[in-house]
């Protein structure tokens, strides 16, 4: 009989301590696709990406000049098989050069995208942080992250929280 009272108590002081709570939610992602200065870091994103662009379209068009009149000489039948083989196997690795180029160039856009989008993540975060504090919300939570749940439009801290960016 004791330990069903001390069980009902436990249970009645976690169930007023959850309701006591304050939860909220806001699509993270929405935030950053809506932030001011989203447009400037777009545009300085697209001139890097552009630039890196016509880099790798040189290297590619190079590698082309260079080795269309080989194939066009083998077609024919104009190279030796042995010289056939050495010109594969430098195309193979020139080739295999420009991909890693490629990936190379999209680590680097997805680097310089980090980096230009960190002050806008920093100010994001604060700002969720002082709404937080301010409001007394126990926890903010990104509906728009993966996943199940149910997010009360009543708790949606977006407006606000776009509101404040915008200052």
């Amino acid at each position: 009989m004791k330990g069903y009272l001390l069980l009902t108590v436990g249970l009645f002081c976690v169930v007023f301590s959850v309701k006591a709570q304050k939860l909220g939610h806001v699509n993270y992602d929405q935030l950053i696709v809506n932030a001011p200065g989203i447009q400037a870091v777009d545009a300085q994103l697209k001139s890097y990406q552009d630039s890196l662009t016509l880099i790798f379209q040189q290297a590619e068009k190079e590698l082309i000049d260079k080795y269309q009149p080989l194939q066009e000489q083998a077609d024919q039948g104009l190279l030796p098989p042995k010289d056939l083989v050495q010109i594969q196997r430098e195309y193979e690795i020139e080739e295999q050069r420009l991909a890693q180029m490629g990936q190379d160039f999209e680590n680097m856009i997805l680097q310089r995208r980090q980096k230009l989008l960190l002050p806008m993540i920093m100010k994001i975060d604060e700002v969720i942080i002082a709404l937080a504090k301010e409001e007394g919300h126990m926890y903010i939570f990104d509906s728009g992250a993966a996943g199940y749940g149910y997010y009360p439009e009543a708790d949606d801290l977006y407006g606000k929280i776009l509101a404040r960016l915008e200052y």
